[in-house]
């Protein structure tokens, strides 16, 4: 086997022959699961200077190599989200999705699926029928976000809209909605509807997937979804 053949150790290439170098080995090893790399990187892009300051033993170049073969990771993680929107195809969703609904996604910029961090936002309908470009309203923590409902309807109502989509990104990647999804969104469509707003829908958006809640979904249909999902999921006896 010649030397370009061999599969490289990362970390080597990196760090040289350092005594962190071992330490990156193993941990670089550890990482057998999506959720494990997922947690690598997410506690680098939610906080780099504490990520940095735990690289102390390193040397400057070092810590300056490393950072910089994170930041094209990332630039390469975004070419690759780019790639995957234009390729992507129209799933399979429990409810009926609007082309024009969809469409926004196609619009949604792939470092938005990419944040690390849960955050809130909508897109606008204007009077003409054009809708405005995606408005971030509130970013929380890796694990949820807090709806300010009052922040929230100041931003939406400033851009005078006759109808908006709410959107929200889970960061694991799972985007099921659950219970408290379809709360907020049933919350939201009722506060719209005292300003006289129609909220279309709400979009939960991971790296590469996406559900959708419709604004008027039925409790009792849900109540139903939910119940036949358990009980195929449960043995049946013999």
């Amino acid at each position: 086997m010649n030397a370009l053949s061999r599969p490289m150790d990362p970390w080597k290439m990196l760090l040289g022959a350092s005594p962190a170098r071992r330490l990156f080995s193993d941990l670089a090893r550890g990482l057998s699961t999506p959720s494990q790399v997922h947690a690598l990187f997410s506690s680098y892009e939610l906080n780099p200077e504490l990520f940095e300051k735990r690289l102390e033993a390193l040397s400057p170049a070092v810590r300056r190599r490393l950072g910089s073969a994170l930041a094209i990771a990332r630039e390469y993680a975004l070419f690759r989200e780019r790639a995957f929107q234009d390729t992507r195809e129209d799933d399979d969703s429990e409810f009926d999705v609007e082309p024009e609904e969809r469409e926004l996604l196609r619009r949604m910029p792939p470092e938005a699926r990419l944040e690390p961090r849960e955050w809130i936002g909508f897109w606008a309908q204007y009077r003409q029928g054009n809708w405005s470009d995606l408005e971030w309203v509130e970013r929380g923590v890796r694990t949820h976000v807090n709806f300010d409902s009052s922040e929230f309807f100041a931003r939406l109502l400033a851009t005078r809209p006759r109808a908006f989509v709410l959107v929200h990104n889970h960061p694991s990647g799972m985007t099921a909605p659950s219970w408290v999804d379809f709360q907020l969104t049933e919350r939201i469509a009722a506060m719209a509807r005292q300003f006289g707003i129609e909220l279309r829908g709400h979009w939960i958006v991971g790296p590469h997937s996406e559900d959708w809640i419709p604004a008027d979904f039925s409790r009792r249909e849900l109540q139903e979804k939910t119940r036949d999902s358990f009980l195929s999921a449960v043995p049946k006896a013999d």
